[in-house]
């Protein structure tokens, strides 16, 4: 669930959310949080901002652990600077106020 909430929120700034994922203006991420949330019958998490940098954590730890096992596309990625670039979205998701 932490795993699609992060994408349907979506968690991401909003310079992203318009330039890179298509939306008009800044996402409504309260609402989009509690539509998906409805949708599945299950209760907002209490804490969800800091569940979901937990998840994006737990994705940064995995793409560096398969990097340092020479697996692709994640060896690449981390050549690229994508381990940054997941860091300054967990910074940010730690800094959401809903």
């Amino acid at each position: 669930m932490l795993y699609a909430l992060d994408y349907t929120a979506p968690f991401r700034d909003d310079t992203d959310c318009v330039r890179w994922l298509g939306y008009p203006g800044p996402p409504d991420r309260r609402r989009r949080i509690e539509i998906f949330c409805d949708a599945y019958g299950i209760v907002v998490p209490e804490d969800v901002v800091g569940q979901i940098a937990q998840q994006q954590e737990l994705i940064m730890h995995h793409c560096r652990r398969l990097a340092r096992q020479g697996v692709e596309p994640q060896a690449t990625w981390v050549r690229q600077g994508h381990l940054e670039t997941l860091r300054a979205r967990i910074d940010w998701s730690k800094s959401v106020k809903l």
